[in-house]
């Protein structure tokens, strides 16, 4: 069965790659690559892989905010969109904290591949 939901997390500090030297707003979510955000890309390739609906966490009104933002001029349309605060507890947390959200089967992104290059 193929799923078309996933869990999207746009927050965290990004705390490796700041203790490497690399400056970026708010979120490793927000960093710029080719004139658009990490999140604008991840959106791309969940649009791509058929995903229609969404759970976007971010952990702070902010990054929730900018993440809107970037889905308010995102070219393509999801079918449902529900957005949920993160308390604080962290991204291994969030299918459980966002479960009353999701259906059983979900996609889960949440950005930890990102790291500096050596």
């Amino acid at each position: 069965m193929k799923t078309k939901q996933a869990l999207v997390t746009c927050g965290g500090t990004g705390y490796r790659l700041k203790n490497a030297g690399v400056e970026f707003p708010a979120s490793k979510s927000f960093i710029e690559l080719n004139g658009h955000p990490m999140f604008y890309w991840c959106l791309l390739g969940l649009h791509k892989a058929g995903i229609e609906r969404l759970v976007i966490v971010g952990d702070g009104v902010e990054k929730l905010k900018r993440a809107e933002q970037i889905l308010a001029e995102f070219p393509f349309d999801f079918s449902r969109v529900d957005w949920h605060e993160d308390s604080g507890l962290g991204s291994n947390g969030l299918p459980y904290q966002t479960r009353h959200l999701l259906e059983d089967n979900f996609l889960f992104e949440c950005g930890h591949s990102i790291s500096e290059p050596e």
